[in-house]
C-alpha cells in the first residue's frame, strides 16, 4: 500500500503547479481559450504572486523555491509570441522594453517577441514593487494570497474586470501553496 501512496502523492513539479494555477485563473475570470498574451501575464502575474508570497512566508528561507518559481515561469513564457505594445502595460514600458532589447534586434513597438526574452525585462522591472505590494498587505483578511490575487486578476483581465474572480484566485493560490512547499 507504501508504494500507491507513494505514486498518489508524489510531488508535482513546479510547472504543473504553475499549469493548475494558470487553469484556475483563467476558469475564474471564463477565459475559455487564453490569447498568447494572456497566457504570459498569467504566468508572468503567478510567478511574481508567488515570489511575493514565498518571500513573505519564507523570510529568507525560500529562496530556493523563489529562484525555482522564476526560472520554471520564464521557460513556461518562450513558445508565446506576441507584439512589444500588446504586452506593455504603458508607453513608459514599451520604452523601457525596447532599451532592455538587445541592440542588434532593433526592437519596435510593434516587433513580434516571444515571451522568454521580455519575461525577465517585465518580472525584474514590475517584481520588485509588487513583492513589495504582497508583503505590505499581508495581514488582510486573505493574508499574502488575498493581494496576490488582486496582482494576478489585474494582469490578466484589468483592473475593472479582475474583482469578479478575486476570491476564486485567492483560494487558487492557497491551494498551490501546499504543493509547491511540499
Amino acid at each position: 500500500m507504501g508504494f500507491f501512496n507513494k505514486l498518489l502523492n508524489k510531488k508535482k513539479s513546479c510547472e504543473e503547479i504553475i499549469t493548475e494555477c494558470k487553469s484556475g485563473v483563467f476558469n475564474a475570470y471564463s477565459i475559455g481559450i487564453p490569447t498568447n498574451e494572456q497566457q504570459f501575464n498569467a504566468t508572468l502575474s503567478i510567478a511574481i504572486a508567488l515570489v511575493g508570497i514565498l518571500n513573505d512566508l519564507g523570510k529568507g528561507q525560500l529562496n530556493h523555491l523563489i529562484d525555482e518559481v522564476s526560472d520554471t515561469a520564464r521557460s513556461m513564457t518562450n513558445n508565446l509570441t506576441f507584439k512589444i505594445e500588446d504586452i506593455a502595460e504603458n508607453e513608459e514600458e514599451i520604452e523601457l522594453i525596447i532599451s532592455e532589447m538587445p541592440s542588434f534586434a532593433e526592437a519596435t513597438r510593434d516587433m513580434r517577441t516571444n515571451g522568454g526574452a521580455l519575461f525577465p525585462i517585465l518580472f525584474n522591472s514590475r517584481g520588485p514593487k509588487l513583492v513589495g505590494d504582497i508583503a505590505e498587505h499581508s495581514g488582510g483578511p486573505l493574508g499574502a494570497p488575498g493581494y496576490a490575487a488582486i496582482i494576478i486578476g489585474d494582469m490578466v483581465v484589468g483592473r475593472d474586470a479582475s474583482k469578479s474572480g478575486f476570491m476564486t484566485v485567492s483560494m487558487q493560490l492557497m491551494q498551490t501553496l501546499p504543493e509547491l512547499i511540499k
